[in-house]
C-alpha cells in the first residue's frame, strides 16, 4: 500500500504479471523528469565516534534477564570480557563463593575484576566493598534511578572511579560510560 502510494502521487503506475509455479512480476512505472536534478545541500562530515572497544574483564549485575543479555551481548562484541549475574549474590556463588573477584567460576584463578555495572541497593553495596577491597582500581558504573541515585556519589569510592548513568539511557551511552571510567 506505502509503495502503491509513492507510485500514484508521482503520477505512475505499476504493472503486474503472476504465472502458476513461476511467480509474479511487479513493474514500477513512472513519468520521465525533464528538469535537471537538483542538488542537496551539502551534509557536515560525519564525525567518528570515540572509540570504546575493551578487552577488560567487566561485572554485569542486571536483575531483569533480557536487558541483562542485551547489554552483555554488546559489550562482549565490542571485545570486553562480561560476567554476568542477576544478583550479586548470584555473582559470589559461582565465583567459588568467595565474590572477591579473583576467580574463574571453577575456583581457579581468574584476572581481577575491572569495573562492575550495577545498581548498588541493599546488600549489594557491601558485595561491591569486598570487590573493591581486593581489587582498589575497580571502577562501578551504577545505572540510577530514585533510591540508587539519592545515594551517588560513594564516598569510599574514588570519584573518578564512578559514575552514575541515569534511567533510561541508551545502550550507546552506557558503552561510552564504560569506557570513559576505565580510561580514568
Amino acid at each position: 500500500a506505502l509503495v502503491y502510494g509513492v507510485v500514484q502521487q508521482s503520477n505512475g503506475f505499476i504493472k503486474v504479471r503472476s504465472a502458476l509455479l513461476a511467480g509474479s512480476t511487479f513493474e514500477i512505472l513512472l513519468p520521465e523528469v525533464l528538469e535537471p536534478e537538483e542538488s542537496a545541500p551539502q551534509a557536515p562530515p560525519i564525525m567518528p565516534l570515540p572509540a570504546t572497544r575493551g578487552h577488560e574483564q567487566l561485572l554485569l549485575v542486571e536483575q531483569d534477564e533480557v536487558v541483562r543479555k542485551m547489554i552483555a551481548g554488546m559489550l562482549t562484541a565490542d571485545g570486553y570480557r562480561v560476567t554476568d549475574a542477576k544478583t550479586f549474590a548470584d555473582y559470589a556463588a559461582s565465583a567459588g563463593g568467595n565474590g572477591n573477584g579473583n576467580s574463574n567460576g571453577n575456583g581457579g584463578p581468574a584476572r581481577p575484576l575491572q569495573l562492575v555495572i550495577g545498581n548498588l541497593l541493599g546488600e549489594s553495596e557491601k558485595a561491591v566493598r569486598r570487590l573493591h577491597a581486593a581489587s582498589p582500581s575497580l571502577r562501578l558504573l551504577c545505572p540510577c534511578d530514585g533510591e540508587a541515585g539519592e545515594q551517588f556519589p560513594f564516598g569510599w569510592l574514588q570519584k573518578e572511579h564512578q559514575h552514575c548513568l541515569s534511567k533510561p539511557y541508551a545502550l550507546s551511552e552506557l558503552v561510552r560510560a564504560t569506557r570513559k571510567l576505565l580510561d580514568a
